[in-house]
């Protein structure tokens, strides 16, 4: 049986795509509209097996995966470890540093994710 792109396949794409920020399950979940959580994490899965969504894992107490819409894009984040907000951060200069690299290593860079853990301004004002 060969899969396809439902309707509800192509909202989970609209919704990341729009959001700009990576997103838990349960926050896709939530703004999926009527759908189970299992349906939402079988159309994580078919998505990113067709390359329409990555998942990065963030190492802190979170523990949790996040899926965004990859569409080749550039992806730069700030991640606060204490409430899990996620920031966009513009990053300048990434096409002089894919440049050295495709130099110094011979390797050709097609997609990253550059991720600074630590705490927003709000926490810090918290602690």
């Amino acid at each position: 049986m060969r899969k396809r792109l439902t309707d509800f396949r192509k909202e989970l794409v609209d919704l990341l795509d729009g959001r700009g920020l990576p997103l838990n399950v349960k926050e896709i979940h939530e703004s999926a509209g009527d759908s189970d959580l299992s349906t939402v994490y079988r159309a994580l899965e078919y998505l990113e097996s067709q390359g329409m969504v990555r998942s990065i894992f963030v190492p802190c107490s979170c523990d949790r995966s996040k899926y965004y819409y990859s569409a080749g894009k550039h992806l730069h984040f700030l991640h606060c470890e204490r409430c899990h907000s996620f920031y966009p951060v513009p990053c300048a200069g990434m096409k002089k540093m894919e440049k050295k690299i495709l130099d110094d290593y011979r390797f050709s860079v097609t997609e990253h994710v550059l991720l600074f853990m630590g705490r927003c301004e709000k926490c810090r004002a918290e602690s």
